[in-house]
């Protein structure tokens, strides 16, 4: 495999190198009834800005806690993964102009008597690690009592974590709730209004890609295109009535510091392995809350994931403390970004 240095120098004429994490349903993921593409929203809007510009995309899949480190070191060219754009994020990288807002959702069993976020205190809070709806689940946290919280790296898996009953509930983007009820009818959701972002395309600091972009976005948007695409993949029914809350909206997290590079995956989207199958080996203790019979649950309802690789990381799970696995997770979440990265192969 050529180096993604190398991929980028050979790119940067005739095509972009885009990183995006595909268990983000309808945003980005893995389409398993076509050969493992990566479909949705955010990858049909980037296809058409890169025909806006006479450009290809490449596509790199890894995981969301990886995208902003990949774009520093400009292992990527830009990022479009939902990502909300705020002040915190603008000090380390750049946005384009939105493309489309979003709300905070909370999703839980259907049989569950979470309706509001009062309903929350005491129990098991789960949200994608990195991610604006992790800060939110922190402030949560803090406003209400003995709140667990449960950070890991991969949508999918907190899915198969509410549905095994390790977590009592999930915040995400209200889109993705919807698209997951619509997997699993046993699932609910509500809304909350008082937290609103927008979505934005992200790049290194100064690129001179944002101003193309934007042109693209302000072009599409002219002729009806982004709106012709959330009409394709936004299109969901009303959600359950929104709850308001009696606070400032949440702060979104922030940006990470300089000094160390998550290993983003190398492959091409026609080789690309689904996000929860290229988990980093030092991402794995994040993940200590998955118990056995959620994995079997995964492995059961997502065949791509090879049974060796969660043999695997269950064992590397199990083997440590509880102290050491949250001293490991610190340890990478506070990690600076912007030193040297080997490039991973998949298998």
């Amino acid at each position: 495999l050529l180096s993604l240095t190398a991929c980028n120098k050979e790119a940067s004429q005739d095509s972009i190198i885009v990183g995006t994490s595909p268990d983000n349903p309808p945003y980005e993921y893995i389409d398993n009834n076509n050969n493992r593409a990566v479909i949705g929203f955010d990858i049909d809007l980037i296809h058409a800005i890169a025909e806006e510009m006479g450009k290809s995309v490449v596509i790199k899949n890894m995981e969301f806690s990886a995208l902003v480190p990949a774009l520093m070191s400009k292992h990527v060219d830009l990022v479009i993964a939902a990502i909300s754009a705020n002040e915190a994020r603008s000090e380390y990288i750049d946005f384009s102009s939105p493309y489309a807002s979003s709300r905070m959702a909370i999703i839980t069993k259907g049989s569950s008597n979470i309706s509001s976020i009062e309903n929350l205190a005491g129990k098991k809070l789960g949200a994608q690690l990195g991610t604006t709806w992790e800060t939110a689940a922190k402030n949560f946290a803090q406003k209400l009592s003995n709140i667990e919280i449960h950070a890991i790296n991969n949508n999918l898996i907190l899915i198969e974590e509410l549905k095994s009953g390790n977590i009592d509930a999930i915040v995400l983007e209200s889109q993705q709730a919807e698209k997951f009820k619509a997997q699993y009818p046993d699932m609910k959701s509500f809304e909350i209004n008082d937290n609103e972002s927008s979505f934005a395309i992200a790049f290194s600091k100064g690129s001179d890609l944002k101003d193309k972009v934007n042109e693209a976005i302000a072009s599409l948007k002219t002729k009806g295109k982004i709106q012709e695409l959330k009409n394709k993949w936004l299109d969901v029914p009303v959600a359950t009535p929104a709850v308001h809350i009696d606070e400032k909206p949440v702060h979104q997290q922030d940006a990470p510091a300089q000094g160390h590079v998550q290993q983003p995956v190398s492959e091409p989207v026609d080789n690309a392995i689904p996000a929860e199958q290229t988990i980093d080996d030092s991402k794995k203790e994040e993940q200590s809350q998955v118990s056995g019979d959620s994995t079997e649950t995964l492995k059961s309802e997502n065949p791509q994931i090879e049974d060796h690789k969660v043999e695997e990381e269950q064992k590397n799970l199990d083997s440590k403390s509880d102290d050491k696995k949250h001293e490991e997770v610190e340890a990478i979440k506070e990690a600076p970004v912007g030193g040297e990265s080997k490039d991973l192969k998949t298998n």
